[in-house]
């Protein structure tokens, strides 16, 4: 029968000692205190009965510390959820993970790992997570911890209150007018609370967004903005969010398409380009009429119609741009039509998937000096 191991360890160029760094054990387990973080290790053991020491185990491991605490929390408030953001420690062990912890009011956090209340994040996760699904205005008590093979470290606590802010405007586009570019938009959805207005940015070439100057606040029943003081023939983005109550709406991602003129491309839009010219007016007289192309499954489509512009601006229409999009939908489709000798233009646009909903239609003419103003109308299948 074995009777008790024998366990030595050395460090970083040592020999093993019988005198030091050894002891004796009954149970197969012991704990190595007083070693040195960050520095490589090497322990065996022998097993020992009435005949002598059997041969060895050998291990090595670098010893690391827990994790430092995370630091300059950063929480962003969404309808029903928080988005948590941390940066990493400046000291002590690299963490191998992070784990985020949330409670509401009365409750308690729970670090079990089938926790519905626990996310784990790896390390190359960003230090990004998204909490819930929550409450809107109800505060949320956070905590994040870094975590490596040494254990957990110091936790950061904060905390955060989602809320229902508005969704992003829809259908954003620009037209060019001499010395400005004009803005118009469908109003998004205002997340339970009414939206209070509109906040648009503008820069030029080299130039950042700011909220000092190059902004302007809109008001709610308003729809449209036209920007002046610009420079024709200079391109110019625009970006722009919905506020309400609860804060401002999100900016859209942005989804860059393989052609613009394919009636097939959806584009988020985060921003809009163009340039301050002497660009057409709006075309006049439109109309959307609903076609059935398949009665069985109920699927369509529409003609449009349109007249060209009464005032062409400084050069001739080369083309039309058409852009629809449902009625709950953030951006439109586009499809480009060349400008005709005659006054009436018409076209086919099969998207419709339901009988019932509706479309919205925005037809701008194009020249030299830019995309023009747009008519907007509707229609229903």
């Amino acid at each position: 029968p074995i009777i008790d191991y024998r366990v030595q360890w050395k460090g970083p160029g040592e020999e093993y000692s019988d005198t030091d760094r050894a002891t004796t054990v009954t149970e197969p387990r012991h704990q190595i205190s007083s070693l040195t973080n960050n520095a490589e290790y090497t322990a065996r053991v022998r097993a020992r009965n009435t005949a002598g020491l059997g041969g060895e185990a050998e291990v090595s491991k670098v010893l690391s510390r827990p994790p430092g605490q995370p630091r300059s929390p950063r929480v962003n408030a969404y309808n029903g959820s928080l988005v948590v953001s941390w940066a990493a420690s400046e000291s002590d062990g690299e963490p191998t993970g992070y784990r985020v912890l949330w409670k509401g009011p009365d409750e308690d956090f729970d670090d079990s790992a089938c926790s519905f209340r626990r996310i784990d994040v790896a390390p190359g996760d960003g230090r990004l997570a998204l909490v819930g699904p929550l409450t809107n205005d109800t505060t949320y008590d956070i905590r994040i911890v870094a975590v490596n093979d040494a254990g957990p470290g110091a936790a950061l606590n904060t905390s955060g209150r989602p809320v229902a802010v508005p969704g992003p405007p829809r259908g954003l586009g620009a037209a060019s007018v001499d010395g400005g570019l004009y803005l118009d938009w469908d109003a998004p959805s205002d997340g339970g609370s009414p939206i209070t207005g509109y906040r648009v940015q503008w820069k030029g070439p080299g130039q950042e967004y700011n909220s000092s100057d190059r902004q302007a606040t809109v008001g709610v029943s308003s729809l449209s903005h036209e920007i002046n003081g610009l420079t024709n023939g200079t391109s110019y983005t625009v970006r722009m969010v919905a506020v309400n109550v609860n804060g401002d709406s999100r900016v859209l991602p942005v989804r860059v398409c393989s052609t613009v003129a394919s009636a097939s491309c959806r584009h988020d839009v985060a921003e809009v380009t163009a340039s301050p010219g002497d660009a057409p007016g709006p075309p006049g007289s439109a109309s959307a009429t609903a076609v059935a192309i398949n009665s069985v499954i109920q699927c369509g489509g529409f003609d449009l119609s349109w007249t060209a512009p009464t005032d062409i601006g400084g050069s001739a229409i080369t083309w039309y741009r058409v852009e629809w999009r449902r009625d709950w939908e953030n951006t439109y489709n586009l499809k480009t039509i060349l400008a005709r000798s005659d006054a009436e233009y018409e076209t086919e646009v099969f998207e419709r998937d339901c009988t019932g909903d509706t479309y919205r239609f925005r037809i701008s003419a194009v020249n030299d000096g830019g995309i023009g103003r747009p008519i907007k109308f509707s229609g229903t299948g």
